[in-house]
């Protein structure tokens, strides 16, 4: 069977499948209801149509088995689905045939199917046209009502803009990394070991060769979900700290393992490693550092004893002022303020080290020619041109206003509604 790759116009619309473990049936079953949002139902047809879809596109196997461990997640996005239809009907917004039949076609395009082999495709699959078309016009309707509703509310005012180009300032040069994530939450009233064991089948279609976006369109929590889990480029630092310390550790091409923090598991791939700022060589960085000498030939000991020492007084800096006094304290040679020197121009070994600093962070100790160094940076001065425009950033910001916003509704349209599940 061909496999439905995630394409571009997915990545602007919500996938949205449910999985049961059901078998085909005749009228009467098709016809019960397996939840019911506000006054509308979601009959055990629209299931049954939702976890063929999901399955195929993610090339999972269809089985009781893996129907059992989905649903929880995915009965949750197909009910999301069903309130945004609903609110959007309630402020009159509709979609018309064209644009259901625009984004069937582009779908078509970026998987290379001829006019019409899209709906063949799902027809030999045994799944009703009709539930991708109301995947379809659920995204539209949304989209249309979160920019009728918030685009002309939403200001963003010369501060945020300032203090968007700070923090662009201080971290170009350091690394960012292209990732993508499946997000499974803890469920009110679910057990943990359920999202954990769909997390492990997760990972394991994936390395059987099931791709990443599909998956992450038909399960993960994230809002990124509707763009195929991509989360973009991501700066160092701005991770939680259990998701940084595996980022660092893979390499591109590669997918993490099942990442548990306080709110749910994560599966992370990285795309791509990078700088931010391209590659960032003609910025200047203005360095210091704290050195605690050690012989030519120092034993491993020693090399441990001076890593201790550099790091108990790099601790007691929080700036490259403080930094100078510790040295001037503790009379460590050839420590204080280093000037200013080119990103492009520092050497190779110390980058893994200096990089991913915050302007006045101390660096864990680093193996230097003359003994081991607590590295701080002091400044970046970034080249004119490297920064992106203020109305670019402007229109960044309103980008990530407007997605707070949209999430905001759903969240208080799940708490005022009406929602009963009957599987």
């Amino acid at each position: 069977m061909k496999r439905f790759l995630a394409t571009a116009f997915l990545a602007a619309i919500a996938w949205a499948p449910v999985g049961a473990s059901l078998a085909p049936a005749g009228a009467q079953q098709v016809e019960r209801i397996a939840a019911v949002v506000n006054d509308e139902a979601i009959s055990i047809l629209d299931l049954e149509m939702r976890i063929r879809l999901a399955l195929m596109s993610s090339s999972m196997p269809d089985t009781i088995e893996m129907r059992q461990r989905v649903l929880p997640q995915v009965l949750r996005k197909l009910i999301d689905e069903r309130l945004q239809l609903q609110e959007a009907s309630r402020q009159g917004i509709t979609v018309t045939e064209t644009e259901l039949r625009d984004g069937m076609a582009m779908i078509e395009r970026q998987n290379d199917m001829p006019q019409g082999g899209l709906e063949q495709l799902l027809r030999e699959n045994g799944i009703l046209p009709q539930s991708m078309y109301q995947q379809i016009r659920a995204e539209i309707s949304w989209v249309k009502l979160v920019r009728r509703n918030f685009a002309g509310t939403i200001s963003i005012g010369d501060e945020e803009v300032n203090a968007q180009l700070d923090m662009l300032r201080q971290a170009h040069g350091k690394p960012e990394y292209l990732l993508s994530e499946i997000f499974l939450s803890f469920e009110s009233g679910q057990r943990e070991d359920e999202v954990r064991n769909l997390g492990l089948r997760l990972i394991e279609e994936m390395r059987n060769g099931a791709p990443f976006p599909a998956l992450a369109h038909q399960f993960s929590q994230s809002p990124t979900a509707a763009t195929g889990g991509d989360m973009g480029w991501v700066t160092s630092g701005t991770l939680e700290e259990e998701l940084e310390q595996v980022v660092r550790s893979l390499r591109p091409g590669e997918v993490s393992g099942l990442i548990r923090t306080p709110n749910g598991y994560y599966i992370l791939a990285l795309r791509e490693r990078g700088i931010v700022g391209g590659d960032a060589a003609g910025t200047e960085l203005e360095l210091a550092r704290l050195l605690v000498p050690v012989p030519p030939n120092a034993s491993e000991a020693q090399l441990n004893q001076a890593a201790q020492q550099a790091a108990s007084w790099g601790s007691r800096a929080s700036s490259c002022e403080d930094l100078v006094r510790v040295a001037e304290e503790t009379r460590a040679p050839s420590s204080g303020l280093m000037g200013k020197i080119r990103l492009g121009d520092l050497p190779q070994y110390l980058l893994p080290a200096v990089l991913p600093l915050d302007n006045n962070q101390p660096s864990a100790p680093v193996l230097m020619e003359d003994g081991i160094a607590i590295l701080m940076v002091c400044s970046r001065d970034v080249p004119a041109g490297a920064l992106p425009s203020r109305q670019q950033i402007s229109e960044s910001l309103l980008d990530q206003r407007m997605d707070m916003m949209a999430r905001r509704l759903l969240r208080d349209l799940r708490r005022q509604a009406f929602i009963d599940v009957r599987i």
